[in-house]
């Protein structure tokens, strides 16, 4: 009994043993292992680099800009602020710090890169387009549909609406989420939208407050009151009463909106 005891703990012993040295061996295996592969990954980005970036065949010759022309010189400018000009091999910078430098403009919404081998790079980039302005603190802003503010008009329009009211302090904002900005805007957007409104209800100034209607002034100074719930409907009634009156030789002021339906003053 006692032999049979000491040769099973013999066997114990002799077993971790060699588990040990199996750990210890797929241990190693996994360590080199991984050397290899980090070595081969450096390898091939040496390679890589070795093959464009000191290539001489892959400098820039030709930068295809698209976009908006009165600006191109400055996106050119900026360009050139990463290293992005002709000479330049085109993998020798990062499309990311282009798209940084460029998005840092608050009127770009995005901007498109694409190399064209062997020595063309395209750009595009895309701008936000204006369909207001708006005055903050006194002093005149552009807006988009989505609220977004900046300081230059990107839209082709010089006469476009004018908002009125906002109250908000800060400069700071990217874009405005205000209820009142949001509904002047939806506006706007369904009289450009609409055909019948596009053409009979141009729109020149909106005054929001906290009341239950705007103040539209149109281009021809009519003033109307219009209210801030059915809205597509509101305006298509009011450019029908306007149509109306003036067919009958009226001349037209204001348009108030008492008992559900527009009367002409």
């Amino acid at each position: 009994m006692k032999r049979n005891k000491v040769k099973s703990k013999r066997k114990t012993k002799t077993e971790k043993f060699i588990w040990f040295r199996r750990g210890l061996s797929i241990s190693v295996l996994i360590t080199l292992l991984i050397i290899i592969i980090i070595l081969l990954v450096g390898g091939i980005r040496w390679s890589k680099d070795q093959f464009f970036k000191s290539n001489p065949k892959f400098e820039i010759q030709y930068i295809d800009y698209e976009g908006n022309k009165l600006r191109e010189n400055r996106y050119r400018e900026d360009l050139s602020e990463v290293g992005v000009t002709n000479g330049a091999n085109l993998f020798s910078f990062s499309f990311k710090d282009i798209e940084k430098e460029i998005n840092s403009l608050e009127y770009v919404e995005n901007v498109i890169i694409e190399r064209d081998l062997p020595n063309a790079l395209r750009i595009k980039v895309i701008e936000r387009e204006a369909i207001a302005s708006i005055i903050i603190n006194k002093r005149v802003k552009y807006i988009d549909n989505y609220g977004y503010v900046f300081s230059v008009n990107t839209s082709s329009s010089q006469n476009l609406p004018i908002i009125y009211g906002f109250n908000e302090t800060s400069n700071s904002q990217k874009r405005l989420l205000d209820d009142e900005v949001k509904l002047a805007l939806s506006v706007i957007e369904i009289c450009k939208n609409n055909d019948f409104l596009y053409k009979n209800f141009k729109i020149k100034r909106i005054d929001i407050n906290k009341r239950d209607y705007f103040f539209v002034t149109l281009s021809n100074d009519i003033v109307i009151e219009l209210p801030k719930i059915n809205i597509k409907k509101k305006l298509q009634d009011a450019c029908s009463t306007m149509i109306i009156a003036k067919g009958r030789g009226q001349k037209i002021n204001k348009l108030k909106y008492r008992k559900d339906k527009f009367i002409a003053d």
